[in-house]
């Protein structure tokens, strides 16, 4: 495995894990209605990707795609990437550690005595055998003697004991889990909780911080300025609820119902929003920071002026939301639909938004910054105006977006689909549009210089005072339909300046 294989692979690893995490949660706790077509395809994507970096990988490209029936229903195809997904990440985890050069051993060195013989270690003495081992029931039956045979009962003080202790561990937490979650489906409205005794073995600092879970039985009354810091809210109906002010940092409301709820200026800090239904809610200046809202439903909803800065948004449904004004600083799309959401003024500087689906949707004057834009479909999307330096843009699917005075200095935008897009008076410098198609695209007043149009199609683009000083068209395919070849008069098509070759 290649370095360029191995650092594709460990990107991929994150969201992969995510989608792991959130199907084994879904069908842990047969919370799936509605989120089995966004797993599905939330799982072939990133599948695809990764067959597409080991194509020779059979396990990869065939044993683990899905394959779900015309009738499967959201359980069916939750169930099918809790499957494939459990089975995927361990073993590219397990690829890249053995993809990496194991250290050699160290030499073993060469001991002499003082008179020049091969010096040989004296053996410790052999410790006694402590009594519960000379006590230990022996084995009588034939069944016994070959179990005692093939796995005898563990020394005391033998390095097995850390191991067997440790599945102790696993096992006393996966059946309190079992326990805690037939306990609460049995019993509805009643809130169980069961501590689990970490002993003096662990310290304070790193035990796990309690969250305290409550159920809101009330359809009425308001939560506004409410403390609900830390606490459990999953599952929860809260649809129509004004906690505008809440604190609810760190809280965890995933799978909860909070439809048209009024979350204005509330505090969400780190929380837990998975799954969630936020359809129409308003979140104005809401403070979202690190909060992880994947696979949620933001269909209308109003973030406008909030604050969600390197929060996880993937594989969201955020169709007509209102983003105006937010801080979006590294925050992470990846998936989601956006189609005909606002990010007007937007921060969204290094924000990720891989294989985003935002058809019509609106960046004016946003700043996009070293933003990924890898593989998006943004047909129609306006950025005007906005900050696009730097940003990462190949392969996208952007046909009549609108590029007008936009800053895209040093973008990458090769492999584009770029057709009849609108690039007038944009800065363009610098630039990569190697292979993208800019057939019937507007560049007049643009500024291209030193940029790369290799292998680009510029068929009927129209072009007036477009400056090309030191540009790269190579293999390029000019105006009227012509092959560019070095000398070739550019400046009958408007084009300023001269290019490089």
């Amino acid at each position: 495995m290649n370095d360029e294989t191995r650092r594709a692979l460990r990107q991929l690893l994150p969201p992969l894990k995510t989608l792991a995490g959130m199907a084994e949660r879904a069908y842990q706790t047969e919370m799936h209605n509605g989120t089995g077509n966004m797993a599905v395809k939330s799982y072939r994507n990133l599948h695809t990707r990764i067959a597409a970096l080991l194509p020779e990988d059979s396990y990869i490209t065939d044993a683990l795609a899905l394959d779900l029936g015309d009738d499967a229903d959201d359980a069916a195809k939750v169930a099918q990437v809790y499957l494939a997904t459990s089975q995927l990440v361990p073993y590219l985890d397990g690829m890249l550690r053995e993809s990496y050069p194991q250290p050699p051993e160290p030499p073993v060195p060469h001991l002499v005595d003082a008179i020049g013989e091969p010096f040989v270690p004296p053996v410790p003495p052999v410790p006694p055998v402590p009594p519960m081992w000379e006590n230990h029931a022996e084995p009588h039956s034939e069944e016994q003697q070959h179990r005692y045979q093939q796995q005898p009962p563990p020394r005391p003080g033998s390095g097995d004991m850390d191991e067997i202790k440790n599945l102790g561990f696993e096992l006393r937490d996966r059946i309190l889990a079992a326990t805690q979650g037939a306990l609460r489906r049995a019993l509805d409205e009643i809130d169980v909780n069961i501590d689990r005794n970490f002993g003096n073995w662990m310290s304070d600092k790193d035990k796990p911080k309690r969250k305290r879970r409550i159920v809101i039985t009330s359809s009425e009354g308001s939560l506004e300025d409410s403390d609900l810091e830390g606490v459990n809210l999953s599952g929860q109906d809260l649809s129509g609820r004004n906690m505008a002010s809440a604190n609810l940092g760190e809280a965890i409301l995933n799978h909860a119902n909070l439809t048209a709820a009024n979350l204005s200026d509330a505090h969400l800090g780190e929380a837990q929003i998975v799954g969630a239904n936020l359809m129409g809610a308003n979140l104005n200046g809401a403070f979202l920071q690190e909060a992880v809202l994947n696979q949620s439903n933001l269909q209308g909803a109003n973030f406008n002026d909030a604050v969600l800065d390197e929060a996880e948004l993937v594989g969201c449904s955020a169709e007509g939301a209102n983003f105006n004004s937010a801080s979006l600083s590294e925050a992470i799309f990846n998936q989601s639909n956006l189609q005909g959401a606002n990010f007007n003024d937007a921060n969204m500087s290094e924000v990720q938004l891989i294989g985003v689906t935002a058809d019509g949707a609106v960046f004016n004057s946003a700043n996009l910054e070293e933003a990924k834009f890898h593989q998006a479909v943004l047909n129609g999307a306006n950025f005007n105006d906005a900050n696009l330096e730097e940003a990462e843009m190949s392969n996208i699917q952007a046909s009549g977006a609108n590029f007008n005075s936009a800053n895209l200095e040093e973008a990458h935008l090769n492999q584009a689909n770029l057709e009849g897009a609108n690039f007038r008076d944009a800065n363009l410098r610098d630039a990569d549009l190697t292979n993208a198609n800019l057939h019937k695209a507007d560049l007049r007043g643009a500024d291209l210089r030193d940029a790369k149009l290799r292998m680009a199609n510029l068929k009927e683009a129209k072009i007036g005072d477009t400056n090309i000083r030191d540009t790269d068209f190579t293999g390029a395919i000019l105006p009227d339909g012509s092959p560019y070849s070095p000398g070739v008069d550019l400046s009958r098509f408007g084009f300023l300046g001269r290019a490089s070759r």
